[in-house]
């Protein structure tokens, strides 16, 4: 019974990540395709929770569900025009082409995974001792590049504010 959970979670996670990825080759509103870009990445998050890289599974939720993808909502939100309602419309140009190109990265990927050696052991690498290892260097030698990091991407979101309002006001 409980492999027959575990595949069923395995099966729900890669559904998780494919389905959105689907609607957001088919859809033409841009809002809505960020929103399903939402379950893609939790999907993936999940994936890598099933690889046991927990770590990865963490980091993906933080940076791609929690920064990015929350920017890219507020740059659909900043750049709409004035006076229309909140629909950002984008137009489908070559759907056959997409949907080919993500027939067959879909069709490698799975032949890949059915070709692969599940067999594996877990190695020293995946300890989490280099998880630690990585916190402490990040939070002591590799600081002040960390900080940065964060300054520049504060000063890109203020600055995005800046020109929306500017060509708002015009």
């Amino acid at each position: 019974m409980s492999e027959l959970i575990l595949k069923s979670t395995w099966w729900f996670f890669i559904a998780l990540s494919v389905v959105p990825t689907l609607y957001i080759l088919l859809t033409k509103n841009v809002m809505r395709a960020a929103f399903a870009l939402l379950g893609t990445f939790l999907g993936l998050a999940g994936l890598y929770v099933f690889l046991q890289a927990y770590f990865i599974a963490v980091a993906q939720i933080m940076v791609y569900v929690g920064g990015i993808l929350v920017l890219i909502i507020f740059g659909i939100m900043l750049s709409t025009g004035k006076g229309e309602t909140f629909r950002v419309v984008s137009g489908i140009r070559n759907q056959f082409l997409g949907m080919t190109i993500f027939g067959t990265i879909v069709g490698g990927i799975g032949y890949l995974i059915y070709r692969a050696d599940w067999q594996l052991e877990a190695t020293e690498n995946f300890s989490l001792g280099k998880t630690e290892a990585l916190g402490i260097g990040l939070m002591t030698k590799y600081i002040l590049p960390f900080e940065v990091v964060g300054i520049i991407l504060l000063i890109a979101l203020v600055a995005a504010v800046y020109i929306s309002k500017d060509l708002k006001s015009e």
